[in-house]
């Protein structure tokens, strides 16, 4: 049954396994039915039920509900549910409403058959007690087949409904979860959570309000059919709000109390009530629960009495949902939240800021030294001791939420703040000797922050506790980056000590993190980078100034190597490593975040270094943009890093202005990038590649072509490209227009006239080639028209009429010619009369941008015939012009330039 499943008849072997399911109490024929049905389950689901039918469906929840501690019917229903819950969502709402509101006779009708068992369990009927006299209804020692099942069964079925939930909705987009079945019974859902909730047995009180928080974290965004403003929940809210009441009274539990009151906070921060005022009582749990946290003692509607234990769990519970308030406000998708949060911010950041330095003394202050329980009580310091280890779970679950709610804050107001921290310490000046000016000080209660946050990412089993979250190391970097703000942390984060351990620690997250733990990273090294003291943005004196130089230098160099090692892990030749990288592909939009990113920040972050180490960097990261452009499977992420490229071409240009002797090594670093781009396009076959090389090339000419020389070899070499580059099929258009934006924009500088003087002929040749043999990339079913003369044109007229002066008279003198021939051109694949027509229009573009120029070199510098061409050319596209502007009806009469002969 284990090994060779296909070999067991289930006809056979099914019926005797369910036969003996309810035989008896825990007899050995019962555990192996028991346990050769769950083998079963794993892998024959659908023929069990096929053959035992209906009948198996209801007698394993009544065998469930004779013995509630075998586990192995525990996990048959789990694996059941496992496999059936997204076929049969609404079959299983059916199956637990029935478990929870159906006598126990329901199940299965034949008394006789089970009438023993029930006897056998007769002795622990009474030890249930009060369950059982209360929650059952059961009077007595004689159990009634009236009866429902056993609080165990039902909390069973409450722990399944939980987990459907959790299987059709859990990570699914809105679209998913609307088409759910289960969003037809919701208001069932409600019911179910309802009468768990208000159960007069505690454990089902506690399933009944997480059952209501997984329904509520489900369905929040899900939009009401019929009123699509409307949020689907928002006509459940006196159910919800009623549901949540019996956590509150007097037979309750703390942890009962704790649970509900962060249900409260997840139904207010789920924006599914967008009016304040309309909250009603389930805000007014929460408000009223934050004013009873600042009272000696937390009470809670009646549940008074608490020990201190409890005491801090419940203060924990109120201030951490008010955090998650206060942090889902910052978002603008519930910025309604700030009207809840705001009028109690005065008492809450003192409240918050309490607890953190209670969870700091708790977790790195040393433990009651043994010399005080020498000289006094034994049992005092075990005391102390247990009582720490109780209640310091309460805050692990908790700081996170805290230190982000305190640093959002202090980025959208730090004077406010400051000012209730301050207006707090005045109020208990006489009851505490070491009071802080947090707005004069900020960095001493910045420790207690950094500490804890530190200190997590460090050990995080002993400050996130054994249910810590896989993501909560993310959380925990997030809010480290609100609170490393110069208002916060000052200048204590660059001592020396703490700085080391700090980078230290972000480079080892770096080396094992997620994508999104390195993104964190480089937005806390870069931060840190910006509001440096030794940046000279941000310093007064000049960066010629030396004092001070390498004292500062060193940790920039620090936070620039931990961006680095994002880049180096992704692109592994960048570190000349042999290790494989990860793939950047279109798809893959965490990856290309991260690396662009990383580039921005790599380009802001080296200007604030002193220029003497500025121009070095420069050429670092040309090489590193050099390597990665073109080389990444990602299209899309070459494309998007040409956006840092071009800063930080824009850079070397403002700090060769500002600082002349950088010009040498800024220059050669300069050359040898284009140098290598130009390698690059020859070698690459791909067409993406090729272009993202060829706008590479542009972008670093056109900076830099205010300080490069017109050398030969360079020049050669990149008029040469451009004039190839125009060959390639499929890649001419953006060729064109790469040619026609370097020759238009570098030609005010000595290199770019050279260039023009070098370029121009070249292409003029390439048009009026024999044939121009075009290339083939092996796509025959391309039709191979030549359109390089087309393209070579389009860029001579569009620099033209850039130009003025004799540089437009030679200019013109060039292209007006070569449009002539372009109509006349027999070997030409395009029509006669569409080459005619491209070139009339681009006659009267030149025409229209200096018509002086134009009729001096339509009388002196064309000979007879090409002044015949001209006339003919623009007085067809005139005539053509008027007989269009003719045969269209119902147009009114425009006035029309008259073409007359120029000579």
């Amino acid at each position: 049954m284990i090994f060779a499943p296909d070999m067991v008849d289930l006809q056979l072997f099914v019926p005797p396994l369910t036969k003996h399911l309810l035989t008896s109490h825990s007899t050995p024929l019962r555990n192996a039915a028991i346990d050769g049905l769950y083998q079963l389950i794993k892998t024959h689901s659908v023929g069990i039920f096929s053959i035992a039918g209906n009948d198996l469906k209801y007698d394993i929840w009544l065998a469930y509900d004779y013995t509630p501690d075998n586990k192995t019917i525990k996990n048959f229903i789990q694996r059941w549910l496992e496999q059936t819950a997204t076929s049969e969502p609404l079959e299983w709402i059916a199956r637990i409403q029935a478990v929870l509101f159906k006598p126990r006779k329901s199940f299965k009708p034949s008394v006789s058959s089970t009438k023993k068992v029930m006897e056998a369990n007769l002795a622990d009927e009474e030890v249930e007690g009060f369950a059982n006299a209360n929650d059952s209804g059961e009077k007595g020692g004689n159990a009634s087949f009236d009866q429902p099942l056993k609080w165990q069964t039902r909390a069973l079925a409450v722990e399944m409904l939980r987990e459907l939930i959790n299987l059709n909705l859990k990570d699914k987009d809105s679209v998913e979860v609307t088409k759910s079945p289960i969003l037809f019974k919701v208001g069932e859902l409600i019911r179910i959570a309802f009468t768990a909730s208000t159960s007069s047995v505690i454990e089902l009180r506690l399933l009944g309000v997480q059952l209501l928080n997984d329904i509520l974290v489900s369905l929040r965004d899900v939009e009401d059919p019929d009123f699509k403003e409307v949020s689907l929940l928002e006509q459940y809210q006196a159910q919800i709000g009623s549901a949540l009441t019996p956590a509150f009274s007097g037979d309750t539990s703390p942890e009962l109390a704790a649970q509900a009151i962060g249900v409260c906070a997840t139904f207010i921060g789920a924006g599914i009530i967008k009016n304040v005022d309309r909250m009603g009582r389930i805000l007014k749990l929460l408000t009223s629960a934050l004013e009873s946290c600042s009272a000696k003692a937390i009470t809670l509607g009646d549940l008074k009495t608490l020990s201190p234990n409890a005491q801090v769990m419940l203060k924990m519970a109120v201030l951490s949902s008010w955090a998650e308030l206060q942090i889902a406000s910052t978002s603008p998708d519930y910025s309604m939240l700030e009207e809840v949060v705001k009028p109690y911010i005065s008492s809450l950041i003192p409240l918050w800021l309490a607890s953190l330095r209670e969870f700091a003394q708790l977790r790195f202050e040393p433990e009651q030294s043994s010399s005080l329980s020498i000289g006094g009580s034994s049992m005092d310091y075990m005391y102390s001791a247990l009582s720490r280890n109780s209640v310091l779970p309460f805050y692990q679950r908790s700081w996170i939420q805290l230190v982000d709610a305190i640093a959002s804050l202090i980025e959208v107001d730090r004077d406010l703040v400051f000012d209730i921290m301050n207006e707090k310490e005045r109020v208990n000046a006489n009851s505490e000797s070491d009071d802080i000016n947090y707005s004069n000080e900020p960095a001493a209660f910045f420790f207690v922050l950094f500490g804890i946050c530190f200190e997590s990412l460090v050990r995080p089993q002993q400050t996130l506790g054994a249910d810590g979250q896989p993501d909560q190391r993310l959380q925990v970097l997030t809010a480290l980056n609100r609170i490393l703000h110069p208002s916060v942390c000052g200048n204590a984060i660059y001592k020396d000590m703490v700085f080391v351990e700090t980078i230290d620690v972000l480079g080892r997250i770096v080396l094992t993190g997620t994508p999104a733990e390195q993104q964190a990273v480089i937005d806390i090294a870069y931060r840190l980078c910006m509001n440096h003291p030794g940046n000279i943005v941000n310093n007064k004196a000049t960066d010629e100034d030396d004092d001070g130089l390498s004292e500062n230098v060193d940790q920039l160099f620090e936070l620039v190597r931990i961006v680095m090692l994002v880049l180096t892990s992704i692109f592994p030749f960048l570190a000349d490593a042999a290790r494989p990288g990860i793939p950047i592909v279109n798809t893959n939009i965490v990856g290309i975040k991260l690396v662009c990113s990383s580039l921005e920040y790599l380009v802001q972050m080296i200007e604030v270094f002193p220029h003497v180490i500025r121009v070095d960097l420069y050429s670092c990261l040309l090489y590193v943009f050099g390597k990665t452009l073109g080389k990444s499977e990602s299209v899309t992420l070459s494309k998007l890093s040409m956006i840092p490229f071009k800063k930080l071409v824009s850079n070397m240009t403002k700090t060769l202005e500002s600082h002349p002797d950088t010009e040498e090594p800024v220059k050669k670093a300069t050359i040898t990038a284009i140098s290598h781009f130009i390698t690059v396009f020859k070698t690459e076959t791909s067409l993406e590649s090729k272009e993202i090389n060829l706008l590479a090339i542009v972008i670093i000419f056109n900076g830099a072509s205010k300080f490069l020389k017109p050398e030969a070899s360079l020049i050669n070499e990149l008029s040469n490209l451009l004039v190839e580059s125009l060959a390639f099929p499929g890649f001419q258009k953006v060729a064109s227009e790469c040619i026609q934006t370097l020759l238009i924009s570098s030609f005010s500088t000595n290199i770019g006239k050279t260039l023009v003087a070098e370029t121009i002929p070249q292409l003029v040749s390439l048009a009026t080639e024999d044939g121009c043999a075009v290339a083939d990339n092996g796509d025959s079913e391309k039709p191979k028209v030549n359109m390089i003369p087309r393209f070579v044109l389009e860029i001579l007229v569009n620099f033209t009429k850039t130009l003025s002066g004799e540089q437009l008279v030679s200019l013109m003198a060039i292209t007006v010619p070569l449009l002539l021939w372009f109509s006349d051109e027999e070997n030409s694949e395009i029509p006669v009369e569409t080459r005619k027509a491209y070139v009339n229009q681009k006659l009267l573009e030149l025409v229209g941008y200096n018509s002086q120029v134009f009729k001096d070199l339509l009388q002196h510098g064309l000979s007879e015939w090409q002044r015949e061409m001209v006339e003919y050319i623009m007085l067809s596209g005139q005539n053509n012009s008027n007989a269009e502007e003719i045969s269209t009806e119902n147009d009114k009469p425009e006035t029309h330039i008259q073409l007359k002969s120029f000579t």
